[in-house]
């Protein structure tokens, strides 16, 4: 169902929501449907590189990578991370509830810190370990844990005691390359 701003402004039910699609698909939070900031040129392309590496090293690092997977944070809300990454062979869900290994956020120009902090929040207190945010606007990289966030050391992002590693400085390359040939 395409979103409106009736269906944004009427309460619903977790599982009428959960039950329900729409185009493009929003969040669900305390009741309310919630439109997510969508990329635009940047943003897609970054997340479509990002999701890409991820691809090419699933099965180096046993790993699967779904976009936009509909995560229950809590028992009244639902986000969308931009990209997670999940351990193979692990629980087979329609929706989230077991914490992502990584989640990556990836900001648009509308998203504002007070609002991308609480989201990150909710990934932290579901279980999230490692939370990665790429801005495409200064091309930059950090991590959020429960102490805040924290830029990136490096040009690399990587979650401790595994092999899996996010090559920032080739992702930015990539999208500069892309915009000199738009």
């Amino acid at each position: 169902m395409m979103a409106t701003a009736s269906a944004l402004s009427q309460r619903i039910s977790m599982e009428e929501y959960l039950a329900s699609s729409y185009e493009p698909d929003l969040e669900f939070v305390d009741g309310v449907l919630v439109e997510k900031s969508t990329g635009e040129g940047d943003h897609s392309f970054l997340q479509a590189m990002v999701t890409a590496w991820f691809v090419n090293h699933r099965a180096e690092w046993m790993i699967n990578v779904v976009t936009e997977y509909r995560t229950r944070t809590s028992k009244t809300r639902v986000r969308l991370p931009d990209i997670c990454v999940v351990r193979r062979g692990g629980p087979v869900e329609r929706v989230g509830v077991t914490a992502p290994l990584l989640c990556v956020e990836i900001l648009s120009p509308e998203d504002r810190p007070g609002r991308v902090m609480k989201r990150l929040d909710e990934f932290v207190t579901m279980g999230v370990e490692n939370l990665w945010i790429l801005d495409p606007s200064d091309r930059s990289a950090a991590t959020y844990t429960r102490f805040g966030m924290k830029p990136a050391e490096g040009t690399r992002l990587e979650i401790v005691g595994t092999p899996i590693y996010l090559d920032c400085a080739e992702m930015f390359e990539l999208l500069d390359s892309e915009s000199a040939a738009s």
